[in-house]
C-alpha cells in the first residue's frame, strides 16, 4: 500500500515537473521582456483557457502589473463567479484587458455586494452579466459611497421614477461609472433649448445619447436636411435613438431617390416605427 502511495506521489511531482517545465517553455520569451516572476506562471497558463496570448499579458503587465502576481486558485474562484452570474466566457477576456484589478476583487467582498446591487434594482438576472460585460469598472466603484448615491441622484433629482431604474441601468450602464451631474445637465439642458420639451419625455431619452456624438448630428439632421422642426421629437423622440448613419440617412436618401419624399417637412413617421 505504501509503495502504492510512493508511485502515485512520484507520478504527481513528475507531472507538475512537466507542466512547470513546459510553462517555462512557453513563456520564456515573456519572462526575459517583462521580468516575469515562474511563480506567475500558473495564473497565465490558466488565462490562456480564455483566449488570452503573449500580447494580452504584455498589456495586463503595462496597465496593472500586480494582477498578475494573484495566485490561480484566487483568479479562477473569481471569474468561475462572473461566469455563475451569465459573463459569457469569451467575454472574459475582454473584461480582464479592460479592467485587469478584476483580479484582485474578493469574490465575498466586491463581487457579491456589487452583484447584490445591481439585483436589488430590479434588473434580471439574465441581464446582470451583460451590463458586467460593458461596464466592468462599475467593481471599482463602492456600493455605499457612489452606486447608491448615483441612483439616490436619478431619482431625486433627474426626476426618474424608482420603477424605472432598472430599464434606465439597462439602457445606458455607463451611469453607474460616470459624473451623472454633469452628464445629466449638458444634456438636459440641450434637449430642453432645443425642443422646449417637458421634463419626463426628456428624462426617457437622455440617458443613451452622447451630446456631441448623437444629439447634435441627428439635430441638425432633422432642421437641415429633413427639414422638420425639433418640437417634433417631443411626438417621435424615438427618433434619437435611431442610427443616422444607418437609419435615418439612409431611409430618407433612398424615399428621395423614389420621389416619394414629401414635400416641405419630411414626416419623422417614415422613420420611427409607431404602435
Amino acid at each position: 500500500m505504501i509503495e502504492v502511495l510512493k508511485r502515485k506521489l512520484l507520478v504527481t511531482l513528475m507531472l507538475q515537473e512537466a507542466r512547470r517545465s513546459l510553462a517555462k517553455d512557453r513563456f520564456s520569451h515573456l519572462v526575459e521582456e517583462l521580468d516575469l516572476d515562474e511563480r506567475w506562471f500558473p495564473l497565465l497558463d490558466y488565462l490562456s483557457t480564455f483566449g488570452f496570448k503573449d500580447s494580452h499579458f504584455i498589456q495586463m503587465y503595462e496597465r496593472h502589473m500586480p494582477s498578475l502576481q494573484i495566485n490561480k486558485s484566487s483568479a479562477q474562484e473569481r471569474l468561475e463567479f462572473l461566469l455563475s452570474v451569465d459573463v459569457k466566457h469569451k467575454d472574459i477576456r475582454k473584461i480582464i484587458l479592460r479592467q485587469p484589478q478584476l483580479l484582485e476583487y474578493t469574490v465575498e467582498n466586491n463581487l457579491k455586494s456589487h452583484v447584490t446591487f445591481l439585483t436589488s434594482l430590479g434588473i434580471p438576472e439574465s441581464r446582470i452579466g451583460q451590463i458586467i460585460t460593458a461596464t466592468p469598472s462599475l467593481f471599482s466603484y463602492s456600493v455605499e459611497n457612489s452606486l447608491k448615491p448615483t441612483m439616490t441622484y436619478l431619482l431625486e433629482d433627474v426626476g426618474i421614477k424608482k420603477n424605472d431604474l432598472a430599464k434606465v441601468v439597462q439602457l445606458s450602464s455607463q451611469i453607474l461609472v460616470q459624473r451623472i451631474d454633469t452628464l445629466w445637465t449638458s444634456r438636459f439642458n440641450f434637449l430642453t433649448r432645443e425642443l422646449g420639451a417637458p421634463r419626463d419625455s426628456i428624462v426617457k431619452m437622455v440617458f443613451s445619447l452622447s451630446l456631441e456624438g448623437n444629439l447634435k448630428p441627428k439635430y441638425m439632421y432633422l432642421v437641415n436636411e429633413l427639414g422638420n422642426e425639433v418640437r417634433s421629437l417631443t411626438k417621435y423622440p424615438m427618433y434619437l435613438s435611431l442610427s443616422l448613419d444607418q437609419r435615418i440617412r439612409p431611409c430618407h436618401m433612398f424615399l428621395v431617390s423614389l420621389k416619394r419624399a414629401p414635400q416641405g417637412k419630411f414626416p419623422l413617421s417614415s422613420l420611427v416605427p409607431t404602435d
